[in-house]
């Protein structure tokens, strides 16, 4: 048969002779036999696997040598990862990201695989951030957290747990993120503006002999800054 065709059956004038596979040929009977071919066609399957759905789920009287364009999967709380082919044979060239096959060779089922997504969980340490976690698609990027904590000086990011990305120590987004991952701000305490000039509790201290001294200064340009951190200078003399 000529290709995408296959053998059906012969039919003849005098059904005596009709027969699925050859004529009878043992007869002084004249009789004309035609020979019936139908589309070798075949039916494919596109599976979700354990939940989800795929559009199309199914393609029928797909013809032998033909080609077939694949299907979308999804599901709920996972990423598609790939497909795989069953039987392998089935198609030549098979693309496993799309379920495109170039040329069908036999019916097959195409089944889905699944990346669980991922969520990130934020650990305030004391302070805020927009979000307590977030769920992303599988291998994408969570976004800077923006956290901060009243009093103190944020410094960076740390992973507590898990894994699966690459964390950014100085705003706290992971790229690539393939697993669940709690991730924590860092801080640094910085003083509160004091209300006088004070040095060991005095504001004109005389014999002080710690070696950490404790004081107080206030900041203040005129431009409305922040002062968060402060020097003091040592003398014996007290107008130095």
């Amino acid at each position: 048969p000529n290709t995408g065709y296959k053998f059906v059956n012969w039919t003849c004038t005098n059904a005596t002779y009709n027969n699925s596979n050859n004529p009878r040929v043992d007869t002084d009977v004249d009789i004309d036999c035609t020979a019936n071919f139908a589309l070798n066609s075949v039916t494919v399957n596109y599976s979700p696997g354990a939940g989800g759905t795929c559009t199309p789920s199914q393609y029928t009287n797909v013809v032998i040598g033909s080609s077939v364009a694949g299907s979308t999967c999804t599901r709920s709380g996972y990423t598609f990862a790939n497909f795989s082919l069953n039987p392998a044979s089935a198609c030549a060239g098979f693309n496993t990201a799309s379920g495109y096959c170039p040329s069908v060779s036999a019916a097959y089922t195409a089944t889905a695989a699944w990346n669980l997504n991922p969520t990130v969980t934020y650990n305030f340490n004391g302070g805020t951030c927009d979000n307590a976690s977030v769920t992303i698609p599988y291998n994408t990027t969570a976004a800077a957290p923006n956290c901060s904590r009243a009093g103190y000086t944020r410094t960076g990011y740390t992973r507590l747990s898990g894994s699966g990305g690459t964390l950014n120590t100085t705003t706290g987004a992971v790229t690539n993120v393939t697993g669940d991952q709690t991730i924590q701000p860092q801080y640094n305490i910085y003083p509160s503006a004091p209300s006088s000039l004070l040095a060991e509790g005095a504001s004109n201290p005389i014999g002080v002999t710690d070696t950490t001294p404790e004081f107080s200064a206030i900041y203040n340009d005129g431009a409305g800054d922040t002062g968060r951190y402060y020097q003091i200078q040592v003398n014996t003399n007290n107008t130095f």
